[in-house]
């Protein structure tokens, strides 16, 4: 029933997506009402949004930040997460990336992969099941809809603000089939130095740029020089075969030819920036900024594992990776790095960060951290994975093919209780963020099929799935107190916020697994940690007070002789004798 659905509608299916494409919603830094990320992303997000409400969906539009498509109207929320907004096009297409080319039985263009053909199947796999009356009433499916999955994601942030209830188990199909069982560690993070330039130096550099994203391998990096003889300090050094060098105008450019690829495989391109300011180094003492660069070798280089700055790392999700995304010059001299870094999931964010801070410091570099994403881990044995993996096994055969374990980042980041799944079949070549991007038809009316048994199966087991997404929120709680408790304004609706829900949903479903409410909770964290300093510290009461979190010592002592039994220096002089 659903494959005749699916050929009965591919033209259909094809049309949406060629017209969706034909969208360049790229990342515009020009806001306005109802478009905060430009006018071409606001189109891309219309242009779905009519797509639903065309389909007999309920839409919203959260202010140009995010959309919702909603079929059914149950209480029981399976969501599925895609974005309309892609990177930049690039060089090296053979057909123009925003005017989609049906050829061979594929679908060419930007954004047919990553992520609108993801999106169209979804849609009409939504629309299979609720023409056919195949959503309970309890049940309602939504799709949430991105804008700026490519940049920083303040699309699903604001998203997250506002919506009333998020999913209890969501998919997000933009990444590799059979699906995504874990994700790694993400670190946005810009490098600056405040080293002098010597404007007494025989070779200046006047201008240096390079990149488009920090999550993209360069393929593009150019500097000019000043100079008085460029025709000698062109041969001075060795160029790479990537380097090219133009006289213009008494000025010497140097260019750098790269292979662009997403920085979660950066062994598959070729760094331009990272080349350029190589090659800018073997200028040694003649060159104005001979210092940074010296320092840029040292720590960085042309590696994509962090191995000279010393945390070159792997686990069963894979090694870290490195990228050196774009570089600039202000106008005082001074170099900026937009970098990224993709970490095994067994290591912890506080681990990573400082490790880089230090070693960058020893070479001179300021770390700037942009953004943090922690990375995503499922049990091969979960309800939502063994589900997913028996959806996918029945559309394509394919009983072989393992869960994987990648370097990107999805929005199954989002939610908790999210999982990537689909669209990149495993015998397809990856051309996600490079040219000539395509979508085979063929992969188009897989992906709707693989999603619709996917729902189906989810829907039929939606309570063992509801059960594990309150675990996890409820964890995420948890550990969002224990790191917070001594915030003197943590209250239950910070908490909430925190983790994505109302604070009346967050209570109940709290106290059912914990036996607390979040507030009494947080109570015991505080004091556990006040009998910890009272033992090993020789803070004074009022200063344990503060430091877990109470504003008035009085009623801290009351709390802790309510709680233990004691008052503070009771406890002190009793835990004091136990010792000796």
């Amino acid at each position: 029933m659903a494959r005749e659905y699916v050929e009965k509608n591919i033209a259909e299916m094809v049309r949406c997506l060629k017209e969706l494409v034909a969208i360049p919603g790229i990342f515009e830094d020009a806001p306005s009402k109802g478009a905060p990320f430009g006018k071409n992303i606001q189109k891309s997000l219309e242009y779905v949004l009519r797509m639903g409400q065309q389909m007999g969906f309920q839409v919203k539009n959260y202010d140009g930040y995010a959309g919702e498509i909603t079929a059914g109207e149950g209480n029981r929320m399976i969501g599925i997460l895609c974005h309309t907004d892609v990177v930049s096009a690039g060089e090296g297409w053979n057909t123009d990336p925003f005017d989609p080319v049906e050829k061979d039985g594929k679908l060419y263009g930007r954004g047919t992969s990553d992520d609108k053909g993801p999106l169209v199947s979804s849609l009409f796999a939504m629309k299979y099941l609720a023409d056919n009356q195949l959503i309970p009433k309890d049940t309602c499916l939504r799709m949430i809809v991105g804008t700026d999955e490519e940049e920083s994601w303040q699309c699903i942030r604001y998203y997250l603000d506002h919506a009333e209830i998020l999913p209890q188990v969501s998919i997000v199909p933009d990444a590799n089939f059979p699906l995504l069982y874990c994700e790694k560690g993400l670190l946005d993070f810009d490098l600056s130095s405040v080293e002098s330039v010597d404007e007494r130096a025989e070779i200046q550099i006047v201008e240096l740029k390079g990149g488009r994203s920090r999550n993209i391998v360069p393929d593009e990096a150019s500097c000019l020089l000043k100079c008085e003889d460029p025709k000698a300090a062109v041969k001075s050094i060795a160029l790479p075969e990537q380097v090219t060098a133009k006289i213009t105008d008494g000025f010497l450019k140097l260019s750098v030819r790269g292979i662009s690829t997403h920085c979660m495989s950066p062994e598959k391109g070729f760094n331009a920036v990272s080349c350029l300011l190589e090659t800018l180094g073997q200028f040694g003492e003649k060159l104005s900024h001979a210092s940074y660069m010296k320092c840029f070798h040292q720590a960085i280089g042309m590696d994509y594992d962090g191995e000279r700055l010393g945390c070159a790392m792997e686990d069963s999700a894979g090694a870290l990776t490195f990228n050196v995304g774009t570089v600039n010059m202000d106008e005082n001299g001074r170099i900026f790095l937009q970098c990224n870094i993709r970490y095994p999931a067994s290591v912890e964010y506080n681990d990573i960060r400082e490790l880089l801070e230090r070693q960058l410091k020893k070479y001179g570099f300021f770390y700037n951290e942009v953004d943090y994403l922690a990375p995503v881990y499922h049990k091969k044995d979960s309800a939502l994975i063994r589900c997913l993996m028996e959806a996918y096994q029945e559309v394509t055969g394919d009983m072989d093919t393992e869960p994987m374990a990648i370097g990107g980042a999805t929005y199954a980041r989002a939610l908790p209780n999210a999982v990537a799944f689909g669209p990149l079949f495993p015998y397809e070549e990856e051309l996600a963020h490079e040219a000539n991007e395509f979508l085979s038809i063929e992969s188009l009316q897989k992906v709707e099929e693989a999603l619709e048994r996917m729902i189906t199966r989810m829907v039929s087991e939606k309570e063992k799935m509801s059960r594990r997404y309150t675990e996890i929120l409820v964890q995420s709680a948890r550990n969002y107190i224990q790191e917070h408790f001594a915030d003197e304004e943590l209250s239950a609706g910070k908490i909430a916020e925190a983790v994505g829900v109302t604070p009346n949903y967050l209570s109940r479903i709290f106290k059912s697994i914990t036996g607390d409410t979040c507030v009494s909770f947080l109570g015991k964290v505080r004091l556990d940690e006040a009998k910890k300093l009272l033992r090993d510290s020789s803070f004074k009461s009022y200063e344990v007070a503060e430091a877990v979190g109470y504003k008035n010592p009085n009623y801290f002592g009351a709390m802790f002789k309510r709680y233990t039994g004691y008052t503070p220096k009771e406890y002190r002089e009793a835990s004091y004798e136990d010792k000796n």
